[in-house]
Order: structure tokens, then sequence, then C-alpha cells
């Protein structure tokens, strides 16, 4: 009878245990918060995802992931340029945003339409740039960050109707 309600009890335990883990996997899991277009005059220049866990945009202080797809071709020098110009209007210019914002021109690729850039803050404020769902750089935890991701979600971002989109305020 002992042997029986341990197993009983293990039996139990672990099913608990796996419980408890699929309910985790499960809020860690990425949900849309909103979604926009890029276009310059008759360009369309990319789409862009923003995801969260809790499929909500509260602050930059919990996880949350951008995904770009672009819909031209765009050189990495290109891309860091516009990363510095948006900084810029944000009124990031320390000279660590600098250097950071210049060190993406070694980070960023050429992209090509139909690839993916996915922007990655994690809850440790450290970040991961992915290419095309492959693994790319990882950014030690800093607030250039949070600023990268801001150029997209700053309310004094350059494109309003797209940071209310990608938001899901719209």
């Amino acid at each position: 009878m002992c042997s029986y309600s341990h197993s009983m009890k293990l039996s139990v335990s672990v099913a608990m245990l796996a419980l408890l883990l699929s309910v985790q996997v499960a809020a860690n899991t990425w949900q849309r918060v909103g979604e926009s277009q890029l276009r310059v005059i008759f360009w369309h220049v990319y789409d862009a995802e923003f995801f969260t866990y809790s499929g909500a945009y509260k602050n930059l202080n919990e996880p949350a992931r951008l995904l770009i797809t672009y819909r031209r071709s765009v050189k990495a020098k290109d891309l860091a340029k516009e990363t510095q110009q948006q900084w810029q209007n944000l009124g990031f210019v320390t000279q660590q945003d600098k250097d950071w914002a210049e060190a993406l021109e070694d980070i960023f690729p050429d992209v090509q339409a139909g690839d993916q850039l996915t922007f990655t803050l994690n809850a440790d404020q450290s970040a991961l740039l992915e290419y095309n769902n492959e693994s790319g750089h990882e950014f030690p935890a800093a607030k250039q960050n949070q600023q990268f991701l801001l150029i997209w979600l700053s309310d004094d971002s350059a494109f309003p109707e797209m940071t209310k989109e990608l938001k899901g305020q719209k």
C-alpha cells in the first residue's frame, strides 16, 4: 500500500510539474501587438511586426521583438545611417549612442527583397539581431537596445502612424 501511494504521489507530482512547465512555455510565446508598412512616396520599403509575450505594449522593460521584412534592397551602410539619423531626431546623441549606432554598419547585413531582420530585446535588456531567422549579433544589456526599438515605438518617431499601428493603437 505504501509503495502504491508513493508512486501515485510521484505521478501526480510529475503531472503537476509538466503542467507548470507547459504554462510557462505558453506564457513565453510571442504574440503580435501590431503590424505596419513603411512606404516612402510610391516605394514599399518594408513590413514591420511588433511582438511581446502579453500581446500588448506597455513599455520596453519587458521582452519585445520587432520583425522587419524588407520589400526592396537596402545596403548595410544605409541601414546604419538611417538608424543614426532617427536617433539624432529622437535626441539620442551621447558618445555611447553614436558608437553603438556606428557599429551597426559592421553588424547589419545588406538586405534584399524578402529578407528579414528580427531584433529581440530580452528581459535582462540584452538583445539579439537575427537575419533570416538565423542567430546573428548579440548585444550586451544597454539602454541603446531599447533606444533602437524606440525608432519605431516612440511617440516622437518619424512615422507616427506606423508607431500607432505597431503598438496596436489603430
